[in-house]
């Protein structure tokens, strides 16, 4: 992404954290400027649509405990369907 970000673009980034971490106060959600730019570029710099989309992201996240997912191959199990 581009190091030249327009003061409106910065305005927006700050924007959606706020709204971000006043709806996520009890979680331990991390998020970098990096993914709240690339949230908002993906909705045309919306605040509401990328607030909205990145809501429903952490929350399936934590839903699905994304975060202790084992890497592992060794420690998963696999099913044959057939």
């Amino acid at each position: 992404m581009e190091n030249n970000k327009t003061d409106e673009l910065v305005d927006k980034i700050g924007e959606l954290k706020r709204k971000i971490e006043d709806a996520f106060l009890e979680s331990d959600v991390q998020i970098s400027e990096p993914d709240f730019e690339r949230f908002l570029r993906a909705k045309q710099q919306n605040v509401d649509d990328s607030f909205e989309q990145l809501s429903k992201t952490i929350e399936w996240r934590e839903k699905m405990d994304m975060d202790n997912i084992s890497t592992g191959l060794n420690q998963r199990k696999f099913v044959r369907l057939t």
